[in-house]
C-alpha cells in the first residue's frame, strides 16, 4: 500500500512538473492510470470523444489527446462485477485531464464512467429530463431521461413528429449497449412500426419511478433538416383483476376491472374457466374415437396446430404417439391423465428395408421386435412418391390399415382394437409400399418418428440398412424407356432416353413370365431391336434388368 501512495505521488509530481505538452494547441491531455487489483485479466476501459470511441485498454495506464472543447466519455469496466478495490487486493484508477486528477476509484461493480465537456442529451449520462408532452430532438442520437408518475403504458412516437426515417430506443440503465445501431442490449427498440411512413414507435409498460433513457435517431444515422420531432404519451393504467387467486389474475393491472374468476382454472388452451378438454378435436369437450381420426389426418395434412390441448405426450410436436394417448383415453377415462410422458427406451425395435419390386413398383419394410408388442408407429420414407401402402401382418392378429396420402412420405398406423403386431426375433416383412415415382437414387426410411409398445409408450428405434440404391440406373429408367412399333409384326425396338454406363440385359418374356428371347445393350447404346417373325400373336413383356432392378412394360405382337 505505501509503495503504491508512493507511485502516485511521483506520478501526480511529474504530471505536474511536465504539464501536458504531448498534445498540439488546441488539444487536451487525458491520461488513464490503473493500479490493478489481483485479477488484472478483468479489467478494461474505454474513452469516447463526441460519442465516438478513439481508445480503449486494460489494466496498462496510457495517454490520449483529444479536442479541447470534445465531449469527453470515460468507462473503466471489470468482467467479474466487484471492481478492483477491496475485495481481491487494493486496486484504484485515476484520471487526469490537463494534469487535473478529476475522477479516482475502484470500489465500483461492473463499470464506472466519467463525462466531462458534453452537451445535455449528447450521451447517455447527461440525458435529457422530460415528462410527457412534445418534444424536438436537436439532432439524431440524442438522449433524454423519463421517470414516471404513474405506473402502465406509455407511447412513444415520432408519428406526425417527424418527416424522417426516425429509430427509438429505450434503455434501463447507461451502459455501453446505448451505443448500439440496432436493438442489442436496448430495453424497447422500433424502427418503423409506427404504421406511418417511416415513423418509428413503442409502447412501453413503465413503472413509476424508475428512471428510463431514450435515444432518439435516425436510421443509418442519415441527416434530418432541422429538429427530429417526437411525443410521449400515457395510454393508460393496467385494467385486469387483481386477485392473485384468482386463474385471470394480471400481475401487470394497477385497476381493478372488477371480474375475477375466483378459484376456476385455466383451461389447455390458456382460457380462464375456458372448458376445452386434453385431447378432444372437434371441441365437444368429450375424448371420443373420432378425435383420433382427426389426430392422424391432421399429421398427414400437416395442418395440424400444436397446442397443450393436442401435445398430449408434452414433446413440443403432435404425433402417432399423441392420437395414441387420447385413443387410450377415449377407451379408458381412468387414462385422461395428461400431459402423459412416458417412454419406454428400454424396448428396442429395429425396421429396415428387405426387398424391392421394380415390376410392381413396391418395396417392403421388415421389422424386429424381440421385447415387445408394437400398438403403433408413424415413419417417413423419402426417394418415392407414395400410390399405397399395405400392412403385411396378419389381419386377424393386426387389422389396422396404415394411413397415408397419395404422393405423399408419411406413413401412420394405430390400434385402437386392443390389436398388436406380436413379438418377432427374426426381420419380419410388416409394410409395403407401392410407389408412382421415383425422386431421388436412394429410396430411404427417412426416420421413424415414434414406434409405440402395447402400452402406447416409445421405445427405442435402429434403422437397418435404411437406404436402397438403384445402382447406376437412371432414376426414372423405371418408366424411362420407350417401346415401338407396338402393336409389332416383324420387329420390336426397344430405346432408352439415356446412356448407361453399364450393361443391362434386356429380355422378352411371354404372358406365362418365360423369357423368349433376350439380349444385352452396352454402355453408351440406346436401342436394341428384336425379330418377332416367329412369335406368336399375343401379349409380351420387355424386361430390363440391371442386377439391381427390374423393370418391365408391356407390348402386343400380332401378324
Amino acid at each position: 500500500m505505501y509503495k503504491n501512495i508512493f507511485t502516485t505521488f511521483i506520478f501526480s509530481f511529474l504530471i505536474s512538473m511536465l504539464g501536458f505538452s504531448q498534445c498540439s494547441v488546441g488539444q487536451k491531455e487525458v491520461i488513464v492510470e490503473i493500479f490493478p487489483d489481483d485479477y488484472p485479466d478483468e479489467i478494461s476501459w474505454n474513452l469516447k470523444e463526441n460519442g465516438i470511441q478513439i481508445a480503449a485498454g486494460n489494466y496498462l495506464s496510457d495517454t490520449v489527446c483529444i479536442g479541447e472543447n470534445s465531449c469527453l466519455q470515460f468507462t473503466i469496466l471489470d468482467s467479474y462485477g466487484d471492481g478492483i478495490c477491496c475485495g481481491q487486493g487494493n486496486g484504484f484508477y485515476n484520471l487526469y485531464i490537463n494534469g487535473l486528477n478529476v475522477q479516482t476509484g475502484g470500489n465500483y461493480t461492473t463499470s464506472e464512467s466519467y463525462a466531462e465537456s458534453c452537451a445535455p442529451g449528447s450521451i447517455c449520462e447527461t440525458a435529457i429530463p422530460i415528462t410527457e408532452g412534445i418534444y424536438a430532438a436537436p439532432t439524431y442520437n440524442t438522449f433524454y431521461a423519463f421517470t414516471p408518475d404513474t405506473t402502465g403504458n406509455y407511447y412513444l412516437t415520432t408519428c406526425n413528429q417527424s418527416s424522417c426515417d426516425t429509430k427509438l430506443w429505450i434503455y434501463e440503465n447507461c451502459g455501453p449497449a446505448v451505443l448500439n445501431t440496432d436493438g442489442n442490449g436496448a430495453f424497447l427498440y422500433d424502427d418503423d412500426g409506427a404504421n406511418c411512413g417511416y415513423a418509428a414507435g413503442i409502447t412501453a409498460y413503465l413503472i413509476a419511478g424508475t428512471t428510463y433513457y431514450l435515444k432518439i435517431g435516425l436510421y443509418d444515422n442519415q441527416s434530418c433538416p432541422g429538429t427530429i420531432g417526437f411525443e410521449l404519451s400515457f395510454l393508460g393504467e393496467i385494467v385486469g383483476c387483481m386477485d392473485p387467486n384468482a386463474c385471470n389474475y394480471n400481475p401487470l393491472a394497477t385497476v381493478s376491472d372488477g371480474i375475477c374468476y375466483g378459484n376456476e382454472t385455466i383451461d389447455c388452451n390458456g382460457i380462464c374457466n375456458g372448458g376445452a378438454v386434453v385431447g378432444d378435436m372437434n371441441g365437444n369437450q368429450l375424448v371420443e374415437l373420432t378425435d383420433i381420426d382427426a389426430f392422424i389426418t391432421g399429421i398427414l395434412d400437416q395442418n395440424i396446430v400444436g397446442s397443450d390441448c393436442k401435445d398430449l405426450s408434452n414433446d413440443s410436436f403432435i404425433s402417432v404417439w399423441d392420437a395414441a394417448l387420447s385413443a387410450n383415453c377415449a377407451l379408458n377415462s381412468a387414462n385422461c391423465t395428461f400431459p402423459n410422458e412416458n417412454t419406454n427406451l428400454n424396448e428396442t425395435i429395429e425396421i429396415g428395408f428387405t426387398t424391392i419390386n421394380s415390376l410392381e413398383q413396391s418395396i417392403d419394410i421388415f421389422i424386429k421386435n424381440p421385447q415387445t408388442s408394437i400398438s403403433g408407429y408413424e415413419l417417413n420414407v423419402s426417394g418415392i412418391a407414395i400410390s399405397n401402402v399395405e400392412s403385411l401382418i396378419d389381419q386377424s392378429q393386426f387389422p389396422n390399415n396404415p394411413r397415408f396420402n397419395i404422393n405423399g412420405t408419411k406413413i401412420i398406423a394405430l390400434s385402437i382394437n386392443d390389436s398388436l403386431i406380436d413379438p418377432n426375433n427374426q426381420n419380419t416383412p410388416f409394410l409395403r409400399i407401392h410407389f408412382d415415382s421415383i425422386t431421388n437414387h436412394s429410396i430411404c426410411i427417412e426416420s421413424v418418428i415414434h414406434c409405440l409398445n402395447q402400452n402406447f409408450q416409445p421405445t427405442k428405434v435402429n434403422l437397418i440398412d435404411a437406404c436402397v440404391q438403384f445402382a447406376t440406373l437412371d432414376e426414372n429408367l423405371i418408366s424411362n424407356f420407350g417401346i415401338y412399333p407396338n402393336p409389332a409384326d416383324q420387329n420390336v425396338n426397344v430405346e432408352l432416353s439415356v446412356k448407361l454406363d453399364e450393361k443391362v440385359i434386356v429380355s422378352i418374356t411371354d404372358a406365362m413370365g418365360r423369357t423368349v428371347i433376350s439380349k444385352t445393350i452396352n454402355p453408351l447404346e440406346t436401342e436394341l431391336t428384336f425379330n418377332t417373325e416367329k412369335l406368336a400373336d399375343g401379349f409380351y413383356n420387355v424386361v430390363l434388368n440391371t442386377g439391381n432392378v427390374l423393370s418391365a412394360k408391356p407390348f402386343l405382337v400380332k401378324h
